[in-house]
């Protein structure tokens, strides 16, 4: 079932802002990122039979939003989208602004014209998964880097030694945390 009503939250690290879709245009508060806040957000919800949250994957501050919205009696059907298809979605709106308050009604209408899939969140296996494999190519983007350095480096006869040593420990040390 696709949901009638879409709300839209851009979520950040101490709050997030939520939108729904009124006579009047869109009703946007803002919402502490505690358990009351999310209290505070259930009870500010539409009485809508047919209701789904939307927000963006961005950072992990989503993760306490979504882990409160599975953990309740009454579930509230939620989907994560990817921030790269809000962002093209956005740029064929004529708002050049970039607020919270905008970004939770983009959702709304982003969910209205692309109904995203509702469900839960991913299994733990599957979160630690992603976490593991996330940390992995960060941890090879600055060995990358690293190396990078130390090529540039060993190029200047003016090199003191022991910055050569310490690039070096440097890169095994992010090769050991890899391995």
């Amino acid at each position: 079932m696709t949901p009638t009503t879409w709300i839209g939250v851009d979520i950040a690290k101490a709050d997030f802002v939520a939108a729904q879709r009124t006579q009047m245009g869109f009703d946007i508060r803002t919402f502490p990122m505690t358990w009351q806040g999310f209290e505070a957000f259930r009870n500010w919800l539409p009485e809508a039979p047919a209701m789904g949250i939307v927000f963006e994957a961005t950072g992990p501050y989503w993760l306490r939003l979504a882990g409160w919205l599975d953990e309740l009696e009454v579930r509230l059907p939620y989907a994560c989208i990817n921030p790269r298809r809000l962002r093209d979605f956005a740029k064929a709106s004529p708002e050049r602004s970039k607020t919270d308050a905008i970004d939770a009604a983009l959702l709304v209408l982003f969910a209205e014209t692309f109904p995203p899939v509702l469900g839960p969140l991913k299994p733990p296996h599957a979160q630690t998964l992603r976490a593991l494999w996330r940390h992995h190519l960060e941890l090879q983007g600055l060995l990358d880097r690293a190396r990078d350095r130390q090529e540039k480096a060993l190029a200047d006869p003016q090199l003191p030694v022991q910055l050569a040593t310490r690039l070096q420990s440097l890169i095994d040390s992010f090769k050991a945390e890899i391995e």
